[in-house]
């Protein structure tokens, strides 16, 4: 847990996993879902992802690491909207739309209810677990190996020194399933388009 968000990994053996790739995020995002609403957060799962209200509060990744599936998500306590925008590489205008498209689709804990202690949300967190898949989540802590090798991935990203617009776009962002940001030509016009909720919200010519 860091001051922005309580993150939560399952690493699940294939064989409890289901079948298809595909439906591990819906499979996986339940005890979260419980989560949120035993604290008064209606949110619902679409597509891999959370929404609460219209707008997206978690997303989700995964992959295969051996025999088990890996399924990552977070509560996402304060969303660092500024921050983000301000790592994302492109011009002035298009970190500024993607403030402002951020706002439009994306939510965050502290915006609807006040923010549970760490203790407590993991504990809920853990009996919804304990509900959802029937197992039974016990305390542990990190080896001295294990946390010698997150001191070192620290390093490594200290070392990669990231700074204002160093994260590439490739063009254009997705903000969630329904919305993103982009950059392209048009009819051989350079222009900006920011689609909400499956909807053009805004173009501009930026270059001819």
């Amino acid at each position: 847990m860091d001051e922005q968000q309580w993150c939560h990994v399952l690493v699940v053996p294939l064989r409890l996993a289901p079948h298809h790739p595909a439906d591990w995020a819906n499979w996986a995002l339940q005890p979260a879902m419980a989560t949120f609403r035993r604290f008064g957060l209606e949110v619902e799962i679409r597509d891999g992802d959370l929404w609460l209200h219209g707008r997206k509060i978690a997303g989700s990744g995964s992959a295969t690491i051996g025999k088990s599936a890996v399924i990552a998500s977070s509560y996402l306590l304060r969303f660092p909207g500024e921050k983000f925008a301000s790592c994302i590489a492109g011009s002035a205008g298009f970190r500024d739309w993607l403030l402002q498209g951020l706002k439009q689709t994306m939510t965050d804990w502290a915006s609807h209810a006040e923010i549970p202690a760490g203790p407590e949300l993991r504990d809920v967190h853990a009996s919804a677990v304990g509900q959802a898949f029937g197992w039974n989540l016990l305390p542990s802590s990190l080896t001295t190996a294990e946390t010698a090798a997150i001191e070192e991935a620290l390093q490594e990203n200290e070392n990669n020194d990231w700074h204002e617009g160093s994260r590439g776009y490739g063009g254009g962002i997705k903000l969630n399933a329904e919305s993103w940001l982009i950059e392209r030509q048009l009819d051989g016009i350079a222009v900006r388009e920011m689609v909400v909720r499956g909807n053009l919200a805004r173009r501009e010519i930026i270059s001819v």
